[in-house]
Formats: structure tokens, C-alpha cells, sequence
């Protein structure tokens, strides 16, 4: 719930910052930078039957054209739950993604998206009395597409698909792969 309340205050924040500058971009095509959080909460059971539940959440920056290349560093957090384990995962990643954006129209564009980036991963699990904690690095490479509505003068719906391939740092090469689909608002100027 406080972390909740902090992506709120940040994106009003980015807002105000818009606002400030007093550049109103009327159509996606016209903006020079974007600013923006995404997220995705997923709540399921595993073929076990085990209670899992995934938040993430991402903040972004980006140098864009309106249309065409967009360059964007992105920062991210990550709760992983598994019920019956009693165990609790965070993550944190750091990002440098390349978008290309193509406007439909006025206030519609959809993009495709390929980035490079390290995930920091800490896990915790609680056995009876004895809890463990590992701690562990990956690289990853993501790809994926989406698309952006503009709602109001530079304020839009940003919509991510993604696929994440990532390998350990540490300990050979094993290979995680993720899907993510993310939900978020962007600010333009």
C-alpha cells in the first residue's frame, strides 16, 4: 500500500513538472521527452496448487522524436510471493531501452521495443524457524511492442507487452526467461 502511494505522488509530481514548463503537447508526434511509471500485479496457482503473486513496477524516462527512435532508461522493482513456501523475493533492474514509435494518428501510436539491462534478485525463505536468504545478479535482454493513448494534452495510456531472456552473472549460464504485460500513464513535453 506505501509503495502505492509513492508511484501516485511521483506521477502527480511529473505532472506538475509538465505543467511547469508550460509546453502542452496536443498529439504524440510533437513531444521531445516522456516520463512515466508502469506496472503489473499477477495473482495465480502453480500446477501445484500454490498461491503465487508477481508485483512489478517501472519508472522510465525517454529522449523521443514523437515519432520514430526514442531512447529510454528505465528503473524497476519486483515482489515475487509464493504462499505455501512462506518465501518472498525483491528485485531490483536497471535498464537502456531503444523504442521505435509509429503515431496512427493525433492521439494513438504504437511502438516496438528492444533493451539491455541488470536484474539484482534477493530471495527469502523461512523453514520452521530457520530463515535463508540468497542473493543473486542477472543480465537480461528484453524485447516486446505496445502501444500509447493520448487521454489529455500530454498525458497518455501506455500499454507494454515484453519478453525478458536473462542470464545469471554468477554461477554458469543459466537462462530465465519472463513475460511481462504492463499497464501505465506517460507524460509528454
Amino acid at each position: 500500500m506505501r509503495f502505492g502511494w509513492v508511484c501516485a505522488v511521483a506521477l502527480l509530481g511529473a505532472a506538475q513538472l509538465a505543467g511547469a514548463e508550460g509546453r502542452v503537447v496536443p498529439a504524440l508526434r510533437y513531444a521531445s521527452r516522456e516520463y512515466g511509471v508502469s506496472g503489473s500485479y499477477v495473482k495465480h496457482k502453480d500446477s501445484e496448487g500454490k498461491g503465487i503473486s508477481d508485483l512489478t513496477v517501472l519508472g522510465h524516462w525517454g529522449l523521443t522524436s514523437g515519432w520514430g527512435p526514442q531512447l529510454e532508461a528505465e528503473g524497476g522493482y519486483g515482489r515475487h510471493t509464493v504462499d505455501a513456501l512462506d518465501s518472498t523475493g525483491q528485485s531490483y533492474s536497471i535498464a537502456a531501452n531503444l523504442l521505435m514509435n509509429y503515431s496512427a494518428s493525433e492521439r494513438f501510436g504504437v511502438f516496438a521495443m528492444i533493451g539491455y539491462g541488470y536484474i539484482k534478485d534477493r530471495a527469502d525463505r523461512t523453514v520452521g524457524k530457520v530463515e535463508n536468504s540468497t542473493s543473486h545478479g542477472r543480465r537480461f535482454f528484453q524485447y516486446g511492442g505496445g502501444l500509447k493513448w493520448l487521454l489529455v494534452p500530454n498525458v497518455a495510456l501506455r500499454v507494454d507487452y515484453r519478453h525478458q531472456t536473462g542470464i545469471s552473472v554468477k554461477g554458469g549460464n543459466a537462462q530465465e526467461d519472463r513475460e511481462l504485460v504492463l499497464f501505465g500513464i506517460a507524460v509528454f513535453q
